[in-house]
């Protein structure tokens, strides 16, 4: 095996010293206990196959399994034992197993109860996409194509006792480490279509494979002119002949007497997805739709009823029935003469952008997928707003206000949606496009919304009254043809914040009067003038205790109330720099965001904890917002691939201090490292006393009880009191139990 080029993990077993460093390092285990949550669009369809009388379809937002007969599904994600959402392959061994292909991941799913998954990195850690599979006749072994090129897997019967035998990353005179997107096994012979061509292996020694030269390789681009790239997307071997799919069309690939492509006859030359067999016929899934090529001549299913033609994938029930994947749209299938869509559920997109709740409902910002909303475990796409939504808030009248990029704002309140542009609000558009309106970010401080207007010539920062929405304001920051390109904004104590692409932070007071600008005035914040980590501001909150938090290419900052200069974090350095988006729980632990995952600051002990989708539940580690849940103490994290809902099993934090409750209770300490917090969101002191009215300790509702005294020695087992007392003098008390084991 080429150690230096890809690994594997099993479910419980680690086969190399190497990977073992990196899965340690990757695996912290601090923190509370957490349930996950996964929603997905299943839209794109990469394959299909027939599985015990069901159809199973591998998107890249999870799988489907659809039952023909009931007309009924089920879906699986990353949380349900498939460990990743990005799902490309499927294949049926001769030992009837299914088998999964995905980001980083071959899954033994025969039963999706007990998923037998192995892990597939490279030398650095990066998980290798696995594009294909072919099960060898007997099913004792996968060939398995992916980003490296192809390995041939052992794949007994026994969990976790599969093993990769060999992984071959140079076939012929293709350059190494080139991706393989499809693998066909005939007879004695390995055949691979890759990014740069087609190559055939022998198959009877695998010990030669290792060799360059015992691999012959074919550029289809010289063989056929009309073909731009040798890139290979479809490859099946059916009595002898070999069938390629290519960017302009189907062929018939022929190596005697020097090689050659014979065109298939597929109307227009169309780029070929995928091609599959049923019988005697091929399915062959293009850009024009699907199509059966059945003794040299091919018939093309009908189409009418899907909104584009691209066709990714097909099956044939055990009915007869055909069942078709679409590029963007998920499933259809073909009754009588037009293919009707199969609803599998799930999200309007995997790229989400922003996160909030309002009127009862959890609203989601899709891009050009527009404004969706979930409600009784269902996700509704919002009429009437069009354009590509980038950003949702929250107004004081629980009413929804939205930015797009190019179409101005909208206002949604129940089944009401309205639009503002240039002709009906302050707003302006580019200097080159002035009706070109992008809005980036949304800020309410309750007497007025607050928009970045992105490089709004009329003014940057625009401002409504919520309650009168005829009334609008826009103040320039620069202005015209230089105007400031703002990513962010925010508000607090009767200021208003507007985070910039490279100039900091410009800050606008107020003075509690938005929209009278004649007491107002404005300054700037930068990395020169006030210690901010970067001037490429990303994001920005104010908390719960009015500090400004930033977010910028260069890590986190923060301006406590009353201070001039920004205090920086340094944050994980497998996480950062760059923070996009970040948010605080109701103690005012912060859960921060970035392109690598997520990180957990702990109000009480500074101390960060890193999530990923390798150690959690996350979906995918690009995170554009995350949003807390208060109620149900929860956080959603949105993604570019998809949504993910973490919900904590600490008590919720409340701001009546008659009702505080401690988490964990009854408080168990095993190894002396356990902590025990206190869930206030108010400013309060702890003391804590034995039954007999002794103290024991005091700190901070901040704060964490270890479970020592003032003297840092650990106390004893048994039933403890505690009180919280505010700047007010108001009192809450109540008790918990500690155990030592």
């Amino acid at each position: 095996m080429d150690k230096r080029k890809i690994l594997a993990l099993t479910s419980g077993l680690i086969y190399t010293a190497f990977l073992l460093v990196v899965t340690v390092m990757a695996l912290p285990v601090r923190g509370m206990a957490r349930e996950w949550e996964s929603f997905m669009s299943f839209g794109q369809v990469t394959e299909m196959v027939v599985y015990n009388g069901d159809i199973w379809t591998a998107t890249t937002g999870g799988l489907v399994r659809i039952d023909p007969e009931l007309m009924t599904h089920q879906t699986y994600t990353n949380v349900d034992g498939l460990h990743t959402n990005q799902i490309y392959a499927l294949c049926v061994d001769d030992r009837n197993r299914l088998w999964i292909g995905g980001r980083g991941r071959l899954i033994n799913f025969t039963d999706p109860d007990h998923p037998d998954g192995y892990l597939f990195t490279d030398n650095d850690g990066g998980q290798v996409e696995i594009y294909d599979i072919d099960c060898s006749p007997g099913g004792d072994s996968l060939w398995v194509a992916n980003r490296l090129g192809v390995t041939i897997f052992l794949a007994p019967d026994e969990p976790g006792q599969g093993l990769i035998l060999d992984t071959y990353t140079r076939l012929g005179e293709i350059e190494r480490d080139t991706p393989a997107r499809r693998v066909a096994l005939d007879g004695d012979s390995v055949w691979v279509g890759t990014d740069r061509g087609l190559a055939v292996g022998p198959r009877a020694d695998i010990r030669l494979l290792k060799t360059p030269l015992s691999w012959h390789s074919y550029a289809v681009s010289e063989m056929e002119p009309t073909i731009p790239t040798d890139s290979i997307w479809g490859l099946v071997i059916k009595n002898d002949t070999v069938v390629v799919g290519t960017v302009a069309g189907l062929y018939r690939f022929d190596a005697a007497g020097g090689p050659s492509l014979t065109n298939l006859g597929l109307y227009n030359d169309p780029r070929i997805f995928d091609i599959g067999r049923n019988g005697d016929s091929l399915l062959i899934h293009s850009a024009r739709g699907s199509s059966f090529l059945y003794e040299g001549i091919v018939r093309d299913f009908p189409f009418e009823g899907m909104p584009i033609r691209q066709s990714t994938a097909g099956a044939v029930d055990n009915n007869g029935v055909y069942w078709n994947g679409n590029l963007l749209y998920g499933v259809y299938y073909l009754r009588e003469t037009e293919m009707t869509a199969y609803d599998a559920g799930g999200m309007p997109s995997n790229d989400c952008r922003k996160i909030v709740e309002a009127q009862g409902k959890i609203w989601g910002a899709f891009g050009k997928s527009g404004l969706a909303y979930y409600e009784n475990d269902i996700w509704e796409t919002v009429a009437g707003v069009e354009g590509q939504v980038v950003t949702i808030a929250v107004g004081p009248l629980d009413e929804l206000w939205i930015g797009t990029w190019g179409s101005g704002v909208y206002r949604v309140d129940s089944d009401t949606v309205m639009h503002f542009d240039t002709l009906n609000s302050a707003l302006s558009g580019l200097w080159d496009a002035p009706g070109y309106v992008v809005v980036s970010d949304i800020n309410s401080s309750g007497d007025a919304i607050w928009f970045s207007n992105l490089l709004g010539r009329n003014g940057e920062v625009v401002a409504v009254n919520p309650y009168n929405i005829e009334q609008w304001a826009a103040y320039v920051l620069i202005g015209g043809q230089y105007a400031v390109w703002l990513e962010t904004i925010t508000s607090g104590q009767d200021v208003v914040y507007a985070g910039s692409q490279n100039s900091g932070i410009y800050a606008r007071s107020y003075s509690g009067s938005p929209f009278n600008s004649a007491d107002d005035y404005t300054w700037r914040f930068s990395s020169d003038s006030s210690g901010i980590g970067s001037d490429i501001i990303k994001f920005m909150r104010v908390d719960a205790f009015d500090s400004l938090w930033v977010g910028t290419a260069y890590g986190l900052s923060y301006q406590a109330l009353g201070e001039v200069f920004f205090r920086n974090i340094i944050v994980p350095d497998s996480f950062g720099p760059e923070v996009t988006s970040f948010d605080f729980d109701g103690q005012g632990s912060l859960y921060a965001g970035s392109a690598r995952g997520m990180v957990i600051r702990d109000i009480a002990t500074g101390t960060f904890e890193y999530l990923t989708g390798a150690n959690s539940g996350l979906v995918d580690d690009a995170i554009n917002d995350i949003f807390y849940q208060e109620e149900a103490n929860a956080f959603w994290i949105a993604t570019a691939g998809g949504l993910s809902r973490m919900t904590s099993a600490a008590a919720v934090a409340t701001d009546n201090i008659e009702e505080v409750l401690t988490y964990p209770n009854p408080f168990i300490i095993r190894h002396g490292t356990e902590l025990v917090r206190f869930g206030y969101t108010g400013n309060a002191e702890i003391s804590i006393f034995t039954l007999a009215g002794e103290m024991v300790r005091e700190i901070p509702v901040t704060g964490v009880w270890d479970g020592r005294n003032e003297q840092g020695e650990p106390v004893a087992s048994g039933v403890y009191l505690f009180t919280l007392t505010d700047r007010d003098g108001n009192v809450g008390r109540g008790k918990l139990l500690l155990v030592r084991e």
